[in-house]
């Protein structure tokens, strides 16, 4: 079984949860036995996973040839939304320095500050075109893709070769957006890449059904596969600290929700007169300088602190040292940080608007927008120590069941439909 399959991110170049994705089951479809080209972005440097053909695409214009794209793609430019494309910036490695980055099985994934010499629109729409360029001289049954950024590549490909499609949906227009000003035009070429997929892969029921009735998909050829986590690396001896932590990971954008994280802090800060906890906000994104306000204005100063890009080895620290976990997002596809701090055995608030609420238990569940129940649960986690230590413990073997192995097999049962 040969796969083709299209990403636009891969560790250590990531900005999200979908590099994680892409690099976990293209690691486990390998070790099940299937063939996997996997095309990304060329960005200097030399990423090696065992079994797996990575191909760096070029970014040059090419439309000549015999493998010349007969599409003319109109991605760019277009005006800016108002989340300023932070859900998009590709911003090079996922480290500030330059040193290998073990990636869990052994092999270095040699990092480079070397970046797409485009602006994000023209980088897709070029990536596109020189995809399926590249791609036509590959052999492969079946073709799949990730996300818009390479529906039109994949379209265009299963057109002119008659190979089945699969696209996997991490996130739709609406969930970037948090849907505040949805880009129409984005939302249009996701619409198309469902409706040319064979077999549509979504990562939680929550995104099924929004596909169904935003997308106008057929319910019929969705197939839902929740992601996982390797919870032995979240796994660490408990860390001494002088005060609580509260911890929030994640970009910096409307859709994850952090403003509803510093309103809960707030609450938390004024219900208890003399609180020795201190709230963390980890992430970069577009939103940061309009946080930062908000917490002076909040009289936050001193009890919150913005670290900015974390790399992964700090974060899984601070997993550990946290007392508590929250992410309220106003729409979260599935959220693997959630099950990354539950695998660091580590208490978890999550929003009801998240897809990984659908297949964990042991945590709280509020609305984004109750800050006041939000702040109750942090206060009673964090000083009630019984609560914490049956949420830990439980929330732990909860994690253990979450298996990129079986993900990857659940996979192959979809390529399997269409071949």
């Amino acid at each position: 079984m040969r796969i083709l399959m299209l990403g636009w991110e891969f560790p250590p170049y990531v900005s999200g949860g979908l590099g994680r994705h892409c690099y976990e089951l293209t690691r486990n479809l390998a070790a099940n036995g299937v063939k996997v080209t996997f095309f990304m972005p060329k960005k200097g440097a030399h990423i090696h996973v065992p079994g797996v053909e990575i191909v760096g695409v070029s970014p040059k214009h090419h439309t000549t040839g015999r493998h010349a794209s007969s599409k003319s793609w109109d991605i760019g430019p277009y005006p800016i939304s108002p989340y300023a494309l932070g859900p998009y910036m590709y911003s090079g490695p996922t480290t500030e320095t330059h040193k290998p980055v073990s990636n869990g099985s052994g092999e270095a994934l040699l990092e480079t500050t070397e970046n797409y010499p485009l602006n994000f629109f023209e980088a897709v729409q070029v990536y596109n075109k020189s995809v399926v360029r590249e791609a036509l001289g590959k052999k492969f049954d079946v073709i799949h893709a990730h996300d818009w950024i390479t529906m039109p590549a994949a379209v265009e490909l299963k057109e002119r070769t008659g190979k089945p499609l699969i696209v996997t949906v991490h996130s739709t227009e609406y969930d970037r957006t948090a849907n505040i000003y949805p880009m129409e035009w984005i939302v249009s070429i996701e619409r198309k890449g469902i409706e040319k997929a064979d077999r549509v892969i979504a990562v939680s029921k929550m995104t099924k059904d929004e596909l169904v009735k935003k997308y106008g998909a057929d319910d019929k050829k969705i197939r839902v596969i929740y992601n996982a986590v390797n919870p032995y690396e979240y796994k660490q001896p408990p860390q001494k600290k002088k005060e609580k932590m509260v911890l929030f990971a994640g970009r910096l954008t409307n859709q994850k929700g952090p403003v509803f994280f510093l309103r809960a802090a707030k609450e938390v800060l004024e219900h208890e007169k003399d609180p020795n906890v201190k709230f963390v906000v980890c992430g970069k994104g577009d939103l940061l300088p309009q946080l930062i306000e908000e917490a002076i204005h909040m009289g936050l100063t001193g009890k919150v602190m913005f670290t900015g890009y974390i790399p992964d080895d700090d974060l899984v620290r601070l997993y550990n040292m946290a007392d508590v976990y929250v992410l309220p997002s106003v729409s979260e596809p599935f959220g693997i940080t959630v099950l990354e701090a539950m695998a660091a055995r580590t208490p978890v608030i999550i929003s009801k608007t998240s897809g990984v609420s659908e297949v964990i238990k042991h945590c709280f569940k509020v609305d984004f927008w109750d800050t006041q129940e939000m702040a109750n649960k942090i206060i009673s986690i964090l000083k009630h120590n019984s609560l914490k230590k049956c949420m830990t413990k439980n929330a732990e073997k909860e994690a253990d069941r979450f298996d990129w192995d079986n993900v990857a097999k659940d996979t192959i049962k979809v390529y399997r439909e269409l071949m």
